[in-house]
Order: structure tokens, then C-alpha cells, then sequence
């Protein structure tokens, strides 16, 4: 058998006097003490970053470029929900009271989230509140769709990253980062298009629903012909009638339509040849969340309108 060698007893203050011990028991003791304490370090608790819950999917996709490698922005309301009228579910009501900040647009889009928003526990941004952001009116009614507008799109970014940056001081250099990476796409994606807007700009065009407007005036088109003076409301036979009457006067050859509509009745309805009716995303329900999901809502809704206004199917 073999015999198992252990350190000496240590029974008194002085058998432990460091200065008594031979070199090989000083390397043993000085091991034994550093493999015990070694054991015995707490790490300090991970901070988690600040959760953010955005309204609609277009907020959604900016705050994505904000919180690049930090943390992924969370949907309150998603496919299925119209804005307009939502009713939450308990999981989009979770979503809302988990989150540190809530992105949202304000009354004037999510209409029954305004309540509950004073109830949060969390930071509340509210769009249309925001200092230097464009609003336009649609018959004396403030048009929602700002995130059309990438001009404003630039101080919904500024007012998030301030806003995290204060909450979460150990990222604030990683988010102004993102958000001046987002700037600077969003400075590409407006030059080329008014490059590429530039030879159909004074085309006439209509729409369906009206929720294009802030897009329409940043890139100076023309007033497109709608069949309601309402963003928010959908057109009636009487609407359709009179639009149709439109664009045959005007010789318009350029419809654009959500993605929920159905082309091929509509175009039944409008009983118009060579009508191009094309279907235009406003909320990229279908992207990808991404840091560039946004600038990629704006650059396909803006290629598809220039393909409607050269005519093209």
C-alpha cells in the first residue's frame, strides 16, 4: 500500500509561525492559501441592459439600429393588430410593463394605448411629442405615418440614444456609435433617391390610402389623388367612383395600394386600362429586425414607387 503524505497538523499559533517552516512546507501553505481564496471571489452581478418595447413594427426597426449588439428591441403590437384600434393581448401587455423604455408614436396613431401608457413604469417616448419633429394634417387631423419621413426618423434615433444612454451609462459610447451609423445611411439612402426620384418627380400618382404623405413632401412629389382625405379611414364606393373618374381625367397610370388589399378587385372596381396598381409596404411587417431593416422600409417602398411611376408593372 501506499503511503499518503499530508501536510503537518498545525496545532498552535507558533507551529504556524511562517518563519519555522522549511522552503517546501512555505510553497505548500502559500498554494493552499491562494487555491482557498481563489474559491471564495463573488463576481460582481451583470448589469442587464435596458429593455426597449416599441408600438409598431417601423419604431421597432429604428430602435434596432440604436440597440445594435446590446439588446434586441421588443413588438407590442404585431401583425394582425391595427394600430387604430388595438386591443391588447396579456402577452402585448407584458411586453409594455416589462419594458425600461416604450416607444410610441402618441394619440394620434395608437389611440387606445394612450391610458395605459400613463400607467408604465418604464421611460415613455412619445413621437409625435418630440421636439423638431415634422407633423403634417390630413383635413385638420395630424397625419400618423411620421416614420415616413426620414428626417424624423433622425430625431426619433437622437431621443432614443440620449434616452438609453442616461439608463445604461456603461453602453452610452456603443449606442451613440449605432446611432451615428444610422445617421450616416440614412444620409446615402436620401441622396440617391432624390437622385433617382429626379426624372419622374413631377408624375402624377394616386393611393389608396393616404399613407405616404410625408414621404411624398420630403422628395418633393406631387400630391398623389386619394379616394378619403383621411389617413386612417378606408374609401367607399362613392370614393372609388369619383377616383377612378380622376385618373382617367389625369391619364394617372400609377396606384399605389397596401399589401393587404387585393389588386385584381380593385383594379375590377377601377375598370381602368393601363393602370399599373402596385402594392407598397409602409410597416415592413415582413423584414428582418435588423440594424438596416429600416433604411431597407424606406429604400423598397421608395424603388417601388419610382417603378410605378415610370409605369412599369
Amino acid at each position: 500500500m501506499k503511503s499518503i503524505t499530508t501536510l503537518p497538523a498545525i496545532h498552535t499559533k507558533e507551529s504556524f509561525a511562517p518563519h519555522k517552516l522549511g522552503i517546501t512546507a512555505k510553497v505548500c501553505l502559500l498554494f493552499f492559501i491562494c487555491a482557498f481564496t481563489s474559491t471564495t471571489v463573488v463576481a460582481a452581478p451583470t448589469v442587464a441592459a435596458p429593455t426597449v418595447a416599441a408600438s409598431i413594427r417601423p419604431l421597432q426597426l429604428i430602435a434596432a439600429a440604436i440597440t445594435d449588439g446590446i439588446s434586441q428591441p421588443q413588438l407590442v403590437l404585431g401583425k394582425g393588430q391595427d394600430p387604430h384600434h388595438a386591443s391588447l393581448r396579456p402577452s402585448e401587455r407584458r411586453t409594455l410593463n416589462d419594458a425600461d423604455v416604450v416607444l410610441w408614436i402618441g394619440p394620434m396613431l395608437e389611440v387606445p394605448l394612450q391610458e395605459i401608457m400613463a400607467e408604465l413604469a418604464g421611460s415613455v417616448l412619445t413621437v409625435q411629442d418630440m421636439p423638431d419633429i415634422t407633423l403634417h394634417a390630413i383635413d385638420g387631423n395630424l397625419d400618423p405615418h411620421v416614420w415616413m419621413d426620414s428626417r424624423n426618423a433622425r430625431q426619433i434615433a437622437v431621443q432614443l440614444t440620449q434616452t438609453l444612454a442616461n439608463l445604461d451609462p456603461a453602453n452610452s459610447l456603443r449606442y451613440q456609435s449605432n446611432q451615428q451609423k444610422f445617421l450616416r445611411a440614412l444620409d446615402e439612402l436620401d441622396t440617391n433617391f432624390k437622385q433617382a426620384v429626379a426624372p419622374v418627380q413631377q408624375r402624377g400618382w394616386a393611393v389608396y390610402h393616404d399613407a405616404f404623405r410625408y414621404f411624398q413632401r420630403q422628395f418633393g412629389l406631387i400630391q398623389p389623388l386619394a379616394p378619403t382625405e383621411s389617413s386612417t379611414n378606408q374609401a367607399g364606393i362613392r370614393s372609388i367612383t369619383q377616383l377612378r373618374s380622376a385618373i382617367q381625367q389625369q391619364q394617372i397610370n400609377c396606384l399605389l395600394i397596401e399589401p393587404v388589399m387585393n389588386p385584381a378587385e380593385l383594379q375590377t372596381l377601377l375598370g381602368t386600362d393601363g393602370l399599373h396598381i402596385v402594392s407598397a409596404d409602409v410597416m415592413g411587417l415582413d423584414l428582418t429586425t435588423s440594424p438596416t431593416a429600416y433604411v431597407l422600409l424606406l429604400q423598397n417602398f421608395g424603388n417601388t414607387l419610382i417603378t410605378c411611376l415610370q409605369g412599369q408593372p
